[in-house]
């Protein structure tokens, strides 16, 4: 009830300042006659041979049209005579008389000085008494004559009128520079932190309703020059086109919907459609919006279906707008639909906020349990066990072959030095990894007296990947294998398909259990928390069984 309220009060101030420039004056036909005498402004003047058909050419032409003022509209002195959506430049006359100009009249594009879309006549008192009385327009067009409008009257207090458009287009000015800052805070927030889809989409939509709505008010405190106007609107059509899309495609990446890139070209291509067949722009405006809608609510019903987490409050956003194309449309559309999207984009605003602080803690409590597992890590690499293991082959090697000895404390001392630089880091360089790698394997040959050797294959120099990711995987290898006394060959290969980096390796040797998986040891639990540090949820391991040994392909999707 309350967001009820709330959107019904809105919506009521917004039909109240509306009502003065939306509802067009009642007048009767306009007559339109192609050339030019100065006998066309007098009311005497019999025009009924015009026509009712606006020319697109390049002669100056006439319009004239019959305006009756009752009590209810002269009890409004002074009356302010604004012409709305009008393109031309023109000289305006109220009865024969000269009430002003809208650019300058030529007979030529080097001759005319263009006029603004819009402008704002005040009408004498002596020429404003009740009854019927004569509006005469002359124009020139030649600055477009492909297009033309219909002008829209409106009669009411000159003062009431123009201070009216002011505040409404600074109130929806205010709304606008929120919807900037809210774009530049989740285009930071995608750069800086999470980087997810779902963010820089709501970023976007920001972005485009704040362009959206400076361009569809622009018009009431700047009356730009009649050649901008179909520029404006075509443009005001692009940004419809991209927001609407955004709006589903935000809901589709949000609750991960299946086959969501399909849903979102086919709304594109049916908006596409809409916007080649209607030349309206309104009316495609409002048969995009429903389609968006229709979407959308079929997103969010599968969602709501899943037991997905904020899909009711997500639908509750989009009802205002269902409401406005129920109840509004055509009259205070724009007003009611920008006033139902500022709900949308508050609600949703409300929920992205709650999900970044549920990210935020599961970012923290990835980072503890991150740097938990690296203190393991550590350990393992340092037990008592491991450290008497390569003291005792130490003592032998000493008394046997003293050149061996060193050789085997030059290999332990590289191998902690490696582990202690990378150990702190989230991404190292893949050439850093494997010299972890090879350093183990060294030692781990003077422990063994197995000649260990690591091949690699494809590998690139600039790839970025965890530290101890592999040496991991390589200690699962000689944990839990039995691997002979022959040449041990440990392989590391790269492979990129597309949008899926793999990197297969390849561990020697006869599984110690007959299991199809490595048991999630310590090891294992690492390499699963430093992916999800690195990657989120964009990664995925798979052990198995090889010929005579173990494969572990890690894969990383690539944004």
């Amino acid at each position: 009830m309350v967001i009820g309220g709330f959107y019904g009060l809105f919506s009521f101030g917004a039909q109240s300042l509306g009502s003065i420039f939306t509802r067009p004056y009642p007048t009767g036909d306009i007559k339109v006659m192609e050339g030019d005498s100065a006998q066309w402004k007098l009311p005497s003047y019999d025009d009924q041979h015009w026509e009712g058909q606006f020319p697109v050419s390049s002669n100056i032409y006439w319009w004239r049209v019959r305006v009756t003022l009752d009590e209810r509209v002269i009890a409004n002195n002074p009356l302010g005579l604004r012409i709305n959506s009008f393109l031309g430049s023109y000289d305006a006359y109220w009865d024969g008389h000269y009430i002003g100009s809208n650019g300058t009249i030529g007979d030529s594009k080097k001759t005319e000085k263009a006029g603004g879309i819009n402008r704002l006549f005040m009408l004498p008192q002596m020429l404003s008494q009740e009854g019927e009385h004569l509006l005469a327009v002359r124009v020139s067009q030649f600055y477009d004559t492909q297009h033309q409008t219909y002008p829209f009257l409106k009669l009411s207090n000159y003062d009431q009128q123009s201070q009216t458009l002011i505040l409404l287009a600074a109130f929806m000015h205010i709304f606008a520079g929120v919807f900037f800052v809210v774009a530049i805070y989740y285009f930071f927030l995608y750069q800086a932190s999470f980087r997810q889809a779902t963010f820089l989409i709501f970023g976007l939509l920001s972005f485009t309703l704040f362009a959206w709505m400076i361009l569809e008010y622009v018009w009431f405190y700047y009356a730009y020059p009649y050649p901008f106007h179909f520029i404006r609107l075509d443009l005001i059509a692009a940004l419809v086109f991209i927001n609407l899309g955004l709006m589903s495609a935000f809901f589709l990446y949000r609750f991960s919907v299946p086959y969501g890139k399909w849903i979102l070209l086919t709304q594109l291509v049916i908006q596409l459609f809409i916007m080649v067949m209607e030349s309206d722009y309104d009316k495609s405006t409002f048969y995009e919006v429903n389609l968006s809608l229709l979407v959308s609510i079929g997103i969010l019903g599968w969602a709501i279906y899943r037991q997905k987490a904020f899909a009711l409050e997500s639908l509750l956003s989009i009802l205002p707008l269902l409401l406005t194309d129920l109840f509004f449309y055509p009259i205070y559309y724009d007003q009611t639909l920008f006033t139902a999207f500022i709900f949308f984009m508050l609600t949703n605003l409300y929920i992205l906020s709650k999900s970044v602080g549920e990210l935020r803690l599961q970012l923290e409590s990835t980072r503890q349990r991150t740097q938990l597992l690296q203190i393991e890590l550590l350990k393992k690499n340092i037990q008592p066990h491991f450290l008497m293991n390569t003291l005792t082959s130490l003592i032998s090697w000493v008394e046997e072959s003293p050149t061996s000895a060193v050789k085997f404390i030059e290999a332990l001392a590289e191998e902690f030095e490696n582990l202690r630089g990378v150990a702190e880091r989230t991404l190292i360089p893949i050439e850093e990894e494997i010299a972890l790698c090879r350093a183990h394997l060294r030692v781990m040959q003077f422990r063994n007296e197995i000649p260990y050797t690591l091949t690699t294959e494809n590998i690139r120099e600039e790839e970025m990947v965890p530290p101890g990711l592999f040496l991991t995987v390589l200690e699962n290898g000689l944990t839990h294998n039995q691997i002979g006394k022959e040449h041990a060959r440990f392989s590391l290969t790269f492979h990129q398909e597309e949008n899926i980096k793999s990197y297969t390796f390849i561990s020697p040797g006869e599984p110690v259990k007959e299991t199809n998986e490595m048991v999630e040891r310590t090891g294992m639990k690492y390499i699963h928390a430093r992916l999800q540090e690195s990657y989120h949820d964009r990664w995925t391991v798979l052990s198995q069984r090889v010929p005579r040994g173990w494969k572990t392909e890690i894969s990383i999707k690539v944004k």
